[in-house]
């Protein structure tokens, strides 16, 4: 089992930093822990956002859902290729 932080900090991130956000990989598998602020650009980085096989929201602050707009923009995007 493998764990990415791409974000750690709560209400605001700091420059070049985000909110939280995590990318846990177990035998293949990619699951997306919440989706803070900058979390899909810092995720990039490490991931194509459309390897992420499921993502859970572990609750409705910005801190923690500020990039769920963007994560799905991205994927729809990707779709259209």
């Amino acid at each position: 089992m493998k764990l990415t932080v791409f974000g750690h900090w709560g209400g605001y991130p700091l420059a070049n930093e985000g909110t939280s956000s995590y990318l846990l990989e177990e035998a293949g598998f990619k699951l997306l822990i919440d989706v803070g602020a900058s979390a899909v650009s810092i995720m990039q980085n490490y991931i194509d956002p459309d390897d992420i096989d499921a993502a859970i929201i572990s609750h409705y602050h910005p801190d923690h859902v500020a990039d769920v707009g963007i994560l799905q923009h991205i994927r729809l995007l990707s779709q259209k290729k």
